[in-house]
């Protein structure tokens, strides 16, 4: 590939970057180069170059630096671009100045002219002429050069000027009629000479001559132009008539044959005699025998077919002939004996020999052969044999033309094929696979591809008048004359080349011109980056119209679909889009403004037509629109109509991109004044004038609209409100404002512009005044007014205006409203007078007299109107009152009075006035129920004063009682009346039993222990009060009345024993707990200096001994248990509950209240717990004990352990002992436990207790089924019983049912209790024993988890008191438990590697390759294993292995594990801590063993690999994928069977790398190659894989000419393995092909491994040419 000196050039040279000029230091400096340097960059240059220092650059420069010949070439070019323009601006210089001068001279000699004609007319004042200046000026070199031509400023069109008149022809040069007469008659002639039509007869012949594809060789003679028709028929007929009159008829005897004819009919006709050399040949060609038919044709034959014709061979001589036959020398021909007239083969005169031919055609081809008859003298008559159909006849031409077609563009032609001869089937194939070996491939009806041409049908059969379509698809890629000989095949085995013929172009449009021409951009001007012309359009006003004509000529032979888009430009300075255009053209943003349009912007172009465009641009707002118009072009089918063109998808190609600029100005619209202001204030009814100039300073005439406005209050009008302006000129307004109604005036006058998008407006402001009153008093206060009196005032009004004012006054009807006052009874207030007149600046005095109805505070306003003037405000204010005194209480309730004792209280008067008054209480009415006394019963009370009176009370008589007390004030008509209510009250007590501590009684509310004392009285301590805890209530007494009494409290049955101890070490116990842990340690240990010194604990203990000292098992103490209870006083008595035994407990308590009856307050109390305790350590959370045995190997002897029980209780209690294991996954939710006799019965010798029988039936329900109908507490067990309701105290024998929750399955191994049944007496204790038996076969380490219960039995008759004491006992109570736990160890040995992969064997399917390319059937990787005792005793076992593993090594070796297993080996060595015997092992406590076990790798199993890996019940081999790696993996166990039946798996693993190969490409095309030159191609093979691979390659040819063509170098090899990026996994190959001939070669190349690898196939194609340009230099 080569490149152009300028490419090479601007890609080694970088460009300078820009050096920018600092900022002067002086500002006094005018240099401002850093400002065009900071502005233009790199297009400024600072220092002039003059054109010699460019000459001697150019001439100096010798090619070394590659930057300055660059640089050199930009100023030569930037030189020469100058001297251009110089140029161009010189001889537009020139231009102008010639057709100013010959302007002048011309407007001087017309003032001449004028002047000599008039001799004042220089004093007239008549307008100048029109100077000839415009229309000297070129307009077209202007515009070129972007000045301002006449027609852009000037419309008037041109004054046309007449052509010159030729002269007139004299009279005496005139023609005449003779010689007009001899003109006429000369060109007749002229036109009827003969040469004319000969030409133009021969002109048609030659087109029908071409159209038939023949030559017209001859032309006919010219006599026959000159002749008429009926003369020249009649010259034939006398030619005719005169050839037969010496024309006559010989015998046809003697008449010879010609061309082997039989003879000639009798009555022939000769229309001419024949001339010597006609007679002469017909006796040449005479003969003997002539053969009818002749020639023999067989038509209309199909293959396999036999087909016969007769001939007769006739003697037409006149003397007999003796003939031989010669049969057919084909084997299609056959002919027969002949049948001769006579017994010998002699034929006479005028007879015949018949003899048959028979036709046996196996195609439909043409056959000829031939029969030879000989005679005697020596002649011989060939008698042709033809098999001969009807050929068809096709209509086709031999070149079909697809026509013109874009570049992958699709175009489809139709051919008419008619057959116009013979039937046939006809199948068209290429001329390059023509012959073709397999004709039946191509009878199918398919697609003929030949790119770039599809051909369908390319097999299809015609009979004689048939017709089909023949559709040929061009679809070419590249710009060509494309030509495909093809081959159309008859079954008649003719054969007839066809040529089909396209031709590709590029769709291709060229900017022919636009009106106004082209825009050229200015040097330094921005412009857009892609754009191939300029337009610009001329500046107008927004709604205006400019259009330019745009003239595009399509350049292709095809029709173009168009569409033009608009886009927004990319602008960029002049050079700097090279290189960057493709990357700006993706970053198009569609321009949605509609500034332009172009018509038609959708449609098609015709075939190498020129299409016009108009360009229209309308601005609907002020500002520079610049744009990109895109001529798109679309591809579409041939077929394709234009209305659906729309709706697919075409190929956009890109055509034109056209830059459009234009500006749009605003209108130039100016108000003069825009706001006008009226400073003084306008009478209602008066019109005021004013005048503004509105003035249009564009370019255009505009036309405005005045929005007038006219309401209740103002009208505005301006004057003329709607008119036009010219451009330039100004229009005068008269604005008039008129007000109606007193107020401000602010309007905004809006003027309608079309087009204008800022808005004209005229603001207006002005102030309507009417009359003005004033009120001279700021308010009018009327003071303090007693109800009943008037008092008026009077109030001053002044008229300010100059003009009459009309008036009213009158009071708000809103402040009236407030006042109380009706809106119509306006009677407290009388004006005087009410309204009247007032005149310019006077004042008058209206009087106001108030007379109030009721007592109030006034507050009113008066309101001064002036009629259409203003309305003015008076407040006014007042206070209207009578004496009023109240109690600020009148019902007073008296709660807390109880009988006889004084209860005192106060009451308040308050004079709601300014006026003072005195008060008088009156007692005399209220009886001998009460006393009431006041302290002040009478008394003065100021104004506004409030006096606080106290008042005692003392009641004599129980209950509700209430009375009145008046009190008189001076001033009031009725009394002030004070009620009061009492309810007397006796003594009171309430009781209360609430369930919380002192503090939060202590804190209850009042209301809260009114609600405790209403609900009922009960102490129940609960029914889980446990075991050696005091269980505390309390009894609340509260005393309700203000009188003190006594109380009393005991209990009936349950009564603490008297305690001799200290009471106070008891009770401070609680405070002890919570003693700072930071205190001393001896406050909190006991004396031990003093014997009868105890711990707090042990105090505590024998104080609740002491207590319980009478053996009932629970006491109650109650502290305090008497006392006083003062008025309104709380007592909290605190009940204590003393236990030691479980049972549900019953009593009574008694509260005695002096004065009042006793309280009975039941008790109850439910202890719980068990009084046993084992005296061990390790109990845990849960209370429950643990007794724990250790791990221990199985079958070792059995483990006991002892555990004392304590019994703190005043019974004995008998245990019955019973052990469960605890099951792992048990999904037993319940036990059902059925008893004959007594469920626990006393084992005693000869008792008379019945032996009980248990049967445990265990319910298998599953969890969800049962959960719903027995509910098991983890914490307490859930029991049922079903008893007979019969006392079966007194029964012998009964049946009882037990439902109890399932914790484990009864068993008596491996832990068992002895004795299982015992009596620990009361307050003492006793022991039992545990015993753990380790399982015996155990295959792994089990850990065994159980538990035991100990059912709790009273056999003391006074257990249980009817209505005191319940006790249950056996299964009715949670029994003693205690857990137990150890553990059974199964033989194990530690197996690990020693190898950093553990138990994973790794390998790779090369392993088993060789360096020689040969393969290994097997191989094993192997690795170290060791086997540790870790138990403390000989394990016998054996190793297992399972496929693919086994052990290699049969030696092992031992090592000691710890320093103890020395005692275990013996002197002789290591050996001895091993015995083996054949597959056995013993390994001594705390040894290890080492072994080899090794992988196997073979062949086979790569082999078989995927008939493993579908095997669904395969658990073994599995294949996992890791991108392109895979890897064969292998699961198995090492087992290790021990001699007590229990087997150790461990399991192990492998993979297997396996390999595969890749190609770089799937297939290789050598393309067209010299015949007998060596082309090579390369070809990466890649393995992706972590195993080598080994390839073999393997050349298959497609066919036998591609044999030996294409041969592999090297033909195989080794590829390593892809581990770590220095591997070499991949190999180059050379595939070579060398062309033998002028065809096409197609092979493949297989690559093959020879592990099992997926064969890879690379296809190759090459074609060989004669051709020496496809001779390659270099291979």
């Amino acid at each position: 590939m080569f490149h152009s000196t300028e490419s090479v050039k601007s890609a080694d040279i970088q460009h300078e970057p820009t050096m920018l000029l600092q900022r002067p230091s002086s500002a006094r400096r005018q240099n401002v180069a850093h400002i065009l340097t900071s502005m233009f960059g790199e297009y400024f240059v600072r220092d002039t170059i003059p054109q010699d220092v460019v000459k001697y650059l150019t001439t100096s420069r010798s090619g070394d630096d590659p930057y300055h010949d660059y640089y050199v070439e930009e100023l030569s070019k930037i030189q020469d671009e100058r001297e251009k323009r110089l140029a161009a601006a010189s001889s537009v210089e020139n231009h102008l100045l010639q057709a100013k001068g010959a302007a002048t001279l011309a407007d001087e000699k017309r003032l001449a002219n004028l002047t000599e004609e008039c001799q004042t007319y220089n004093q007239i004042g008549l307008p100048s002429f029109e100077s000839k200046f415009k229309s000297l000026l070129n307009s077209e070199l202007l515009k070129k050069h972007h000045l301002i031509a006449p027609e852009d400023y000037s419309t008037a069109e041109a004054a046309k000027v007449e052509p010159p008149t030729a002269p007139k022809i004299p009279g005496y040069a005139q023609a005449t009629r003779a010689y007009l007469g001899q003109t006429k008659s000369a060109e007749s002639s002229n036109r009827n000479r003969p040469e004319s039509a000969p030409s133009s007869r021969a002109t048609a012949m030659e087109e029908q001559s071409l159209f038939n594809h023949k030559k017209l060789t001859t032309t006919s003679p010219l006599w026959k132009e000159g002749m008429e028709i009926l003369d020249r028929e009649n010259h034939k007929f006398y030619l005719s008539s005169m050839h037969k009159r010496v024309d006559h008829l010989k015998n046809p005897r003697h008449i010879p044959p010609v061309e082997g004819r039989f003879h000639q009919q009798s009555n022939i006709e000769f229309a001419s005699r024949p001339t010597g050399n006609s007679l002469y040949s017909l006796t040449n060609q005479t003969e003997i025998f002539v053969a009818e038919p002749n020639p023999i044709v067989f038509g209309n034959y199909n293959p396999g077919k036999a087909y016969k014709m007769r001939v007769q061979i006739k003697n037409v001589t006149s003397a007999s002939r003796h003939i031989r036959m010669i049969p057919p020398s084909t084997s299609y021909f056959a002919s027969s004996l002949g049948q001769f007239p006579s017994e010998n083969s002699f034929i006479a005169p005028g007879l015949a020999c018949q003899v048959e031919i028979t036709f046996t055609p196996d195609s439909l081809a043409d056959y000829d052969d031939e029969i030879i008859v000989k005679s005697q003298n020596g002649l011989v008559l060939a008698i042709p044999l033809q098999g001969r159909r009807p050929p068809p006849v096709l209509s086709l031409t031999a070149t079909l033309d697809c026509g013109h077609c874009l570049v992958n563009g699709e175009k489809v032609t139709t051919f008419k094929c008619s057959n116009s001869g013979g039937p046939g089937r006809f199948c068209i194939m290429p001329e390059s696979s023509w012959p073709v070996k397999q004709f039946d491939n191509f009878k199918k009806p398919t697609k003929l591809d030949m790119a770039p041409f599809q051909l369908e049908p390319n097999y299809f059969e015609l009979n004689h008048g048939e017709s089909i379509t023949i559709t040929v698809k061009f679809v070419p890629e590249d710009v060509d004359i494309y030509t495909r000989n093809i081959i159309a095949i008859c079954d008649n085995c003719h054969v007839k080349t066809f040529t089909l013929k396209g031709v590709c172009q590029t769709a291709g449009v060229e900017f022919v011109s636009v009106s106004e021409g082209l825009l050229d951009p200015l040097a330094l001007e921005m412009y857009d980056i892609s754009a191939q012309q300029h337009i610009s359009f001329d500046t107008i006003h927004p709604g205006m119209l400019c259009e330019r004509k745009l003239i595009v000529h399509n350049t292709t032979r095809v029709d173009l679909p168009y569409r033009w888009e608009f886009f927004k430009s990319i602008l960029c300075k002049p050079g700097a889009n090279n290189g960057h255009q493709d990357r700006f053209e993706r970053y198009r943003v569609p321009n949605n403004q509609k500034a332009f349009s172009v018509e038609p912007s959708v449609g098609i172009f015709p075939p190498f037509a020129k299409a016009e465009f108009v360009l229209t641009y309308t601005p609907q707002h002020v500002g520079k629109f610049d744009q990109v118009l895109h001529l798109i072009l679309e591809e579409y089918e041939e077929n394709q109509s234009v209305a659906d063109y729309d709706e697919v998808v075409h190929d956009i190609i890109p055509g034109l991109e056209i830059e459009l600029r234009a500006n749009c100005m605003a209108f130039q619209v100016e108000l003069t004044p825009s706001v006008i202001i009226i400073s003084d204030q306008l009478l209602i009814g008066s019109s005021w004038h004013k005048t503004v100039q509105i003035i249009n300073n564009g370019f255009h005439p505009i036309e405005y609209e005045w929005k007038n406005q006219s309401n209740d209050n103002y009208s505005i009008n301006i004057s003329p409100y709607k008119d036009n302006i010219p451009s330039g000129q100004v229009r005068e307004l008269t604005v008039e404002v008129c007000g109606y109604f007193p107020g401000k005036i602010e309007a905004l006058i809006h003027c309608h512009i079309e087009h204008v998008e800022t808005p004209v407006y005229l603001h207006i402001q002005a102030q309507v005044q009417g009359p003005q009153l004033n009120i001279d008093i700021p308010d009018l206060n009327y003071g303090l007014v007693r109800l009943g009196e008037s008092v008026e005032k009077e109030i001053p009004i002044y008229n300010t205006t100059d003009a009459i004012s009309k008036w009213e006054i009158f009071e708000c009807q809103g402040e009236s409203q407030n006042n109380n006052v009706a809106t119509n009874d306006l009677l407290e207030f009388t004006f005087s007078p009410s309204n009247g007149e007032l005149q310019p600046k006077s004042s008058t005095i209206i009087k106001a007299l108030f007379k109030p109805t009721f007592c109030r505070r006034l507050r009113t306003v008066f309101e001064l109107h002036a009629i259409n003037g203003n309305r003015k405000h008076l407040h006014v204010r007042g206070e209207i009152q009578s004496p009023v005194v109240a109690l600020t209480e009148c019902n007073l309730q008296l709660d807390e009075v109880y009988i006889g004792l004084p209860r005192k209280s106060q009451v308040t008067l308050k004079n709601q006035t300014l006026l003072p008054t005195n008060y008088k209480w009156k007692t005399d009415d209220i009886g001998k129920k009460c006393t009431l006394t006041f302290d002040a019963s009478e008394g003065d009370i100021g104004s506004r004063q409030a006096i606080n009176i106290n008042l005692t009370l003392i009641c004599h008589e129980m209950g509700k009682q209430e009375f009145t007390v008046p009190c008189n004030i001076t001033g009031m008509n009725d009394p002030v009346i004070l009620k009061i209510k009492v309810n007397v009250k006796g003594l009171t007590v309430g009781y209360s039993t609430p369930l919380m501590d002192v503090a939060n009684i202590k804190r209850q509310t009042q209301q809260q222990l009114e609600i405790n004392e209403s609900k009922s009285l009960d102490l129940n301590f609960g029914t889980d009060v446990a075991i050696g805890t005091n269980a505390k209530r309390y009894l609340v007494i509260r005393n309700k009345s203000a009188i003190q009494t006594e109380y009393n409290i005991r209990v009936t049955y349950f009564i603490a024993a008297n305690a001799n101890l200290d009471r106070g070490v008891y009770a401070n116990k609680s405070s002890s707990k919570v003693e700072s842990k930071t205190g001393s340690i001896l406050k909190r240990t006991a004396n031990l200096a003093d014997p009868q010194s105890k711990s707090i604990e042990r105090a505590h203990a024998a104080y609740s001994a002491a207590i319980l000292g009478e053996g009932r098992g629970t006491a109650f103490e109650i502290l305090p248990s008497s006392g006083i209870l003062d008025a309104f006083e709380t007592k909290i008595i605190t009940i204590t509950a003393f236990t030691d035994m479980w049972g549900d407990y019953e009593d009574n308590l008694i509260c005695s209240i002096k004065g009042l009856n006793d309280i009975v307050i039941p008790v109850q109390l439910g202890v719980i717990g068990c009084p046993l305790k084992f005296q061990i350590g390790n109990v845990e959370k849960k209370g429950h004990p643990i007794v724990r045995f250790g791990a221990h190997i199985s079958a070792s002897p059995p483990v006991s352990r002892t555990l004392r029980i304590n019994n703190s209780s005043p019974l004995d209690i008998r245990l019955d002992w019973k052990t469960f294991n605890l099951i792992k996954g048990d999904q037993q939710v319940v036990d059902l436990l059925i008893h004959y006799g007594q469920p626990l019965p006393l084992n005693i010798p000869d008792s008379d207790n019945v032996k009980s029988v248990s049967y445990r039936q265990e319910s298998l329900i599953p969890m969800s089924e049962t959960s719903s109908v027995v509910s098991v507490d983890e914490n307490r067990d859930a029991r049922e019983s079903i008893v007979n309701e019969e006392d079966n105290m007194n029964c012998k024998s009964f049946i009882s049912v037990t439902v109890d929750a399932h914790g484990g399955k009864l068993a008596d191994d491996p832990y068992r209790v002895n004795p299982a049944q015992l009596i620990v007496p009361s307050r003492g204790h006793t022991s039992v024993n545990v015993t753990f038996k380790p399982l015996r076969s155990c295959q792994e380490d089990t850990d065994c988890y159980s538990y035991a219960l100990g059912y709790m039995s009273l056999d003391q008759p006074d257990a249980s008191i009817e209505g005191k004491v319940r006790r249950l006992q056996g299964y009715e109570i949670p029994p003693l438990r205690f857990d137990m736990t150890g553990s059974v160890l199964a033989a194990w040995l530690e197996v690990h590697s020693t190898d950093d992969d553990g138990n994973y064997f790794t390998a790779a399917s090369s392993d088993l390759l060789l360096s020689n390319g040969q393969v290994l059937k097997e191989t094993w990787k192997d690795e170290h294993f060791s086997f540790t005792n870790l138990t403390d005793t000989p394990l016998n076992f054996q190793i297992i292995l399972s496929w693919p593993f086994e052990i290699r090594a049969s030696q092992t070796k031992i090592t000691s594990t710890a320093a103890s297993a020395n005692r275990n080996i013996s002197k002789k060595g290591e050996t001895s801590a091993i015995v083996r015997t054949k597959d056995q092992y013993t390994l001594l406590p705390q040894t290890n063993m080492q072994t080899n076990i090794g992988f196997c790798l073979s062949l086979d199993m790569l082999h078989r690999f995927q008939e493993l890996e579908k095997d669904k019940d395969n658990n073994i081999v599995s294949i996992v994928t890791d991108g392109e790696n895979k890897k064969l993996c292998f699961n198995g166990d090492l087992q290790i069977k021990f001699s007590n039946g229990t087997v150790q798996n461990v399991s192990l693993s492998a993979s297997v790398a396996l390999p595969t190969f890749k190609l770089a490409e799937n297939s290789l095309d050598f393309g067209i190659c010299f015949v007998g030159q060596i082309r090579s191609k390369l070809i990466t093979i890649t393995n992706p894989t972590m195993s080598g691979t080994y390839w073999i390659s393997n050349v298959e040819a497609q066919d036998e000419a591609s044999k030996g063509i294409f041969t592999v170098e090297p033909s195989q090899g080794y590829i390593e393995a892809n581990i770590t990026h220095i591997t070499t996994n991949a190999v180059t190959i050379k595939v070579n092909f060398t062309a033998r001939h002028n065809i096409k070669y197609t092979s493949k190349i297989c690559i093959n491994g020879l592990l099992g690898e997926t064969s890879q196939i690379l296809f190759v194609t090459g074609e060989g040419s004669y051709d020496g340009k496809y001779e390659s230099i270099i291979h």
